[in-house]
């Protein structure tokens, strides 16, 4: 929810009354004593390493359990509201999810506090060796094993309570709102650690609203923890809706993972409860996953997207903006909007000028930004680039300053959304869209050419643009990551997280700074949430930002080796002889495997010397572990790590690698094309075996590289995070290689799936995943 200016003095009165407004309108109008220096802290808080860092070094460091993220497209939460305020080492904190199951040793969610500190002597305005855990706590009831918190949090208005959403199938009982009050207190640690998270000490599970045995807030007492558990009407899980709260009326929504919108109410002030009465809960879209709802008070209306591709609203009890598609209110409206693929993000409503923003990266017509107004009437549908054959999606954009301080009627400004490239490789590209100035209407086009170059490689994604204004030196910044194939300085070839100075960019774009600065990111980073607006000097390491990253595998390594070989019949790269299937809103591409397959058994593909010196050999032909000749169907390698090489020999050993939620895995292959043949391209994917040894083979994840000529060597790097909600989580893991144009040549199959130095390419030192010619059956 985000708010231009006021139309005029009456509505500014009115808009006065929303407490989001006003929050917005404090961290846009900082006092002269609170202001950003133009080299902007961040603050990361990832799994494995956490930090605090400007972009060129790291203030401090937390480490957080293994698997634990706060999730893609999801934010942290930072309290104090108020950025006028000056910093509090123990009364500002920042709470992030943690997507574990909870237990007695892994928190469901985590808050830290003396935030502004260095690390590894004390320092900045906390003077402190590093932040603390204010509070951990396990929010998991007795006897559950399976929920875990997925999505963003919400901080009540007082900084007391969170409300958060754990998230369990249907089997195991539904999604659960729990809303918790932290046990009161102003030191550095209050309750649990990391290792070792709290219980809270007043348990109650209420239910509807309206049930005479549910317990209200004033019976939690004054000194202790407590926390309301409140399961889901129907009993569905909810893995990608955020909470929306509203501040003025203690009303939470939240869709789930059955396309169903739910209301509950007295949630931070009264007695909590789930609204089952009066038309609520609310089908929105059967079975489809809905993103988190937002709620807009002017209109009425409550709009959600969903993992089909449509923009919905629901009017609210009384509401008068558009009409009801059957019934009074509450009721969904008519019409939506479909813009095919998924959407993944919440919308973006503007309450001041009535407009809603939705974004789309799946859809077959391309990545999309869609503008209607609250009655969904289109007002823009603008291209992102082009949609490409992995089904990565595209997160919520952000405005720059000029749009929020520009004079109505005539709305300026820009939107940045972080879309894809036109040739379908899923290569993230920041755009740049105008407004109509007399209509505060998007344009029909982006401005100039997206900023590219952010990637060398296809298959990337980009996480929610974040934007924050420096009021000292006037100056606009917006922050955004990658989740690999990074191709800025600094960040190596993996994730990255950057940003760009949009005051120097001015209406030219790409700007002509390009990225501003930089910093390596683990697989990519959640939603990025902004701290204090501060005058450095005097509070030093107080303007921050935070986010997790997307990858933590615990530092955990896996040594694999060669083992079986099987030749699916479907083309990766053209998906020729493939079923398509659409999980998640994510294209999966796949075929059950040739019969009668043991060990491995190359068709058309195959080892062509015996000789174990091979590495950084020219690749003529006579000397490499495998090659692959062009032939679509006919030539494909493939290796299931199973443990069991397929009933054969298996010399490297061969692990059993099952596909795990939260873990990053990355391949690398040296490719090389014939001295005697011509260009071609080599494509290495990272796949499921979703059925063991007669079963099928789907496509996680690909990559190829290009060989422009004969004599040729590049290297291909495919990485896959797993989703918590995978349905591959206990699959096997594959990987395979595929040719076109030209015979390709495997010399070094490599792959790392720890946190440990980089593979060598000659000597395959550091590397987790080693294919030589003498591991070869």
């Amino acid at each position: 929810m985000i708010f231009s200016p006021p139309h005029s003095t009456i509505d500014g009165l009115k808009l006065q009354a929303q407490q989001r407004y006003v929050q917005q309108w404090t961290r846009r109008n900082a006092a002269a004593g609170r202001l950003l220096p133009h080299t902007e802290a961040q603050t990361q808080v990832q799994p494995e390493q956490s930090g605090q860092q400007n972009p060129t070094h790291t203030d401090w460091a937390m480490p957080l359990p293994s698997g634990a993220t706060v999730g893609d497209g999801m934010f942290p939460s930072k309290w104090d509201f108020d950025i006028t305020t000056p910093p509090d080492c123990l009364n500002d904190y920042v709470v992030f999810n943690t997507s574990l199951v909870g237990s007695a040793s892994s928190p469901s969610i985590v808050a830290f506090d003396e935030l502004y500190s260095t690390q590894g002597s004390a320092g900045g305005f906390c003077d402190k060796n590093g932040p603390s855990v204010k509070w951990a706590y396990n929010t998991n009831p007795s006897g559950d094993t399976t929920g875990s918190v997925v999505t963003s949090t919400i901080i009540s208005g007082d900084g007391t309570k969170v409300a958060f959403v754990e998230t369990r199938t249907n089997t195991n009982g539904g999604a659960i709102l729990h809303l918790l009050k932290w046990k009161p207190g102003n030191t550095s640690t209050v309750d649990g650690t990391i290792a070792a998270p709290a219980t809270p000490q007043n348990i109650y599970t209420n239910t509807n609203s309206g049930n005479g045995s549910n317990t209200a807030w004033s019976t939690c007492p004054a000194a202790a923890s407590c926390i309301i558990n409140i399961t889901f009407n129907n009993a569905q899980p909810d893995t990608n809706s955020a909470p929306y709260y509203d501040y003025g009326t203690d009303i939470l929504y939240v869709g789930d993972d059955n396309g169903v919108l739910h209301k509950f109410v007295g949630v931070f002030n009264g007695t909590p409860g789930e609204v089952t009465s009066g038309g609520w809960p609310i089908t929105v879209h059967s079975a489809a996953k809905l993103t988190g709802p937002v709620f807009d008070l002017t209109s009425n209306n409550i709009f959600v997207g969903d993992s089909s591709g449509l923009l919905s609203y629901v009017l609210e009890s009384g509401g008068t903006t558009g009409a009801c598609a059957s019934g009074t209110t509450p009721c969904l409206g008519t019409p939506s909007r479909s813009l095919g693929g998924a959407i993944v993000d919440s919308p973006i409503v503007d309450g001041t000028n009535q407009t809603v923003f939705t974004f789309d990266g799946t859809g077959s017509s391309g990545a999309t930004v869609l503008q209607t107004d609250t009655a969904m009437d289109l007002l823009q549908t603008v291209d992102l680039g082009a949609a490409g054959s992995l089904g990565i999606p595209i997160h919520a954009g952000i405005f720059d300053n000029a749009y929020y301080t520009s004079a109505y009627p005539d709305i300026t400004g820009h939107l940045l959304v972080c879309g894809k490239d036109a040739g379908g490789t899923d290569s993230p590209e920041v755009y740049q869209i105008g407004f109509n100035s007399r209509s505060g209407i998007l344009n029909s086009s982006p401005n100039g050419s997206p900023l590219s170059g952010l990637t060398s490689g296809g298959g990337a994604e980009c996480s929610p643009v974040s934007e924050v204004f420096n009021t000292s030196a006037s100056t606009d910044w917006i922050f955004f990551s990658v989740t690999k194939n990074a191709a800025q300085t600094g960040c190596g070839t993996g994730g990255c997280v950057m940003s760009v100075n949009l005051t120097t960019a001015g209406s030219s774009w790409p700007p002509s700074g390009g990225v501003a600065n930089t910093a390596p990111a683990s697989g990519g980073t959640s939603g990025i949430t902004f701290d204090n607006v501060a005058n450095t000097t005097t509070y030093p390491q107080a303007s921050s930002i935070y986010f997790s990253y997307l990858t933590n595998t615990g530092g955990a390594s896996v040594n694999i080796n060669n083992a079986d070989f099987l030749s699916p019949p479907c083309n990766a790269a053209s998906h020729a002889g493939c079923n398509l299937t659409i999980i998640g809103g994510d294209s999966i591409w796949w075929s059950p495997p040739p019969s009668g397959v043991l060990g491995w058994n190359p068709v058309g593909a195959g080892v062509i010397s015996s000789a174990p010196a091979i590495m950084g050999t020219v690749p003529d032909g006579s000397a490499q572990v495998a090659w692959v000749s062009p032939g679509g169907n006919s030539t494909y390698y493939s290796q299931v790590f199973d443990g069991s090489c397929g009933g054969v020999s298996c010399p490297g050993g061969n692990s059993s690698i099952t596909v795990s939620a939260g873990a990053t895995y990355t391949f690398s292959i040296n490719v090389g094309s014939r001295t005697d043949g011509g260009a071609a391209t080599g494509t290495i994917l990272i796949q499921a075996n979703t059925g063991g040894s007669s079963g099928s083979f789907t496509e996680l994840a690909q990559s190829s590289v290009a060989l422009p000529g004969g004599g040729d060597w590049a290297t291909a790097t495919v990485s896959y995070t797993v989703p918590s909600g995978s349905p591959f989580i206990g699959d096997h893991l594959a990987i395979a290689m595929i040719a076109s144009g030209n015979q390709v040549l495997y010399n070094n199959v490599q792959g790392q799936l720890g946190t440990g130095p980089s593979c060598n390419g000659t000597s395959g030192v550091g590397c987790d995943v080693k294919l030589t010619q003498s591991a070869l059956n």
